[in-house]
């Protein structure tokens, strides 16, 4: 099944831009994403709340935009906040925010097996 693509609405309710993402907020809808953020015009507001509770999938890439998004927004002057996360997603989020990233694990040594292969293999060569 294909992943709906990462998008969002905006609207101005009050002095509250209130902006609802939906979709897959992944690898794959980052161009679009990114470019629709350019377009983002908080004229108007005062305080910002991004709406998360429609996303259907968020990996780093995603999250690391919704927080430029959300940075964006703070630097314009709006008091901005994430809205109705998903636990499975909060993590995600936290970590950016706090300027984590997944790190690779570490590669663990060749056992005895292994290295045994590799020299019968190097030696038939």
């Amino acid at each position: 099944m294909t992943a709906v693509p990462g998008r969002f609405t905006s609207n101005l309710d009050g002095d509250c831009l209130v902006i609802a993402a939906s979709g897959a907020w992944i690898l794959a809808s980052a161009p679009e994403l990114d470019a629709d953020l350019q377009r983002l015009d908080p004229a108007g507001a005062r305080t910002a709340r991004i709406d998360l509770s429609h996303l259907d999938r968020l990996d780093t890439l995603g999250a690391w935009i919704l927080h430029k998004m959300r940075a964006r927004l703070v630097s314009a002057g709006l008091d901005a906040e994430f809205a109705d996360v998903d636990p499975a997603h909060a993590a995600l989020l936290e970590r950016i925010a706090t300027g984590e990233t997944p790190t690779a694990p570490e590669r663990e040594e060749p056992g005895r097996w292994l290295a045994f292969v590799e020299h019968v293999g190097r030696a038939a060569s």
